[in-house]
Formats: structure tokens, C-alpha cells, sequence
């Protein structure tokens, strides 16, 4: 099933489901969060014959990717937090 298809309450079901399960990543106010795969500009192919099989495999078929990703952003946001106090401590230096 593809999940554009899910009517509103089995996307509200997949939603809580996904969010309550400890595999799933923490994303945050997102625009397009994981947990609402019907967001996506791709078409997500979900599997299983209930709602709780659908989330379990999604979420194992697509972790890793979650994890490399919030990798990533884990490396950008320390790069900027450098980036801003090296530019704070120059700022300060120069007014000092």
C-alpha cells in the first residue's frame, strides 16, 4: 500500500504508532517527519496487513538512512556552533 493512501485516521494511527515506538528516529517539528511518509514528495510503498506491521517495517526498512541522516546534521550543527562562538570570540576580541 502506498502511503498516500491511507485514509486520515490510518495515517492518525500510523502517526502514533510510529512516534510511540522506541525504534523510530526523533526528527521534531518538521515539515515533511518521518513519521508521516504520506508527506513525502516520493511515493512510500508501506508493508504489512495492519497498521503495526506497517510502521514496524518502515521503520526497519528505512533506520539506517534516519541514522546517517541525523549523523549529518549532528556534524553540521557542531560546525556551526564552532563557526558562531569562533565569531563571537573574534567580535568580542576586536571590542573588547
Amino acid at each position: 500500500m502506498k502511503a498516500k493512501d491511507l485514509t486520515d485516521k490510518q495515517q492518525e494511527i500510523f502517526a502514533e504508532l510510529f512516534y510511540e515506538s522506541p525504534d523510530a528516529p526523533n526528527d521534531g517539528p518538521s515539515p515533511c517527519p518521518w513519521g508521516c511518509p504520506w508527506m513525502f514528495g516520493t511515493s512510500i510503498e508501506l508493508y504489512g496487513d495492519t497498521i503495526e506491521e506497517m510502521v514496524a517495517a518502515y521503520i526497519k526498512e528505512y533506520r539506517a538512512e534516519w541514522e546517517a541522516i541525523g549523523a549529518e546534521e549532528e556534524v553540521l550543527r557542531r560546525e556551526i556552533e564552532e563557526e558562531t562562538q569562533e565569531w563571537i570570540s573574534d567580535a568580542e576580541n576586536k571590542h573588547g
